[in-house]
C-alpha cells in the first residue's frame, strides 16, 4: 500500500504517526500511518524524497500528526567489522507547525 503526497496534504488528514527515514546525503523518505494502516508516501510513481526537515515540516503543515520519529539507520558497525551491531537510532520529532 502507499500514500500519495498530494492527496494526504490536501486536506487536514489526521496521521497517527509518521516516521521520517534519513537516507543519508540529505535526503528523507516518509512513511506514516493513517487508522493504523502503514504505508509509504509516494509522488506519482516514486517515493516522495525531502532535503530536510524543514521541507517535511511545510509540507505537512495542514496535517494533524499524533506522533513523529526520525529514523536513521547507522552502518558504522559495519564499517568497522563488528557483527550484527548495527541499528536503527529512533529520535522523537515534532513535525507539527509552530505558532507564530
Amino acid at each position: 500500500m502507499k500514500y500519495q503526497l498530494k492527496e494526504l496534504t490536501s486536506n487536514r488528514t489526521h496521521w497517527d504517526h509518521v516516521w521520517v527515514q534519513s537516507c543519508g546525503m540529505g535526503i528523507y523518505l516518509l512513511k506514516v500511518s493513517i487508522n493504523g494502516r502503514e504505508a509509504t508516501v509516494f509522488e506519482g510513481d516514486r517515493p516522495a524524497s525531502f532535503a530536510c526537515v524543514g521541507q517535511i515540516r511545510a509540507s505537512l503543515a495542514a496535517c494533524v500528526i499524533d506522533q513523529a520519529e526520525l529514523l536513521h539507520q547507522s552502518t558504522y558497525d559495519e564499517m568497522i567489522g563488528n557483527p550484527g551491531q548495527a541499528g536503527c537510532m529512533k529520535l522523537p520529532l515534532n513535525l507539527n507547525p509552530s505558532p507564530l
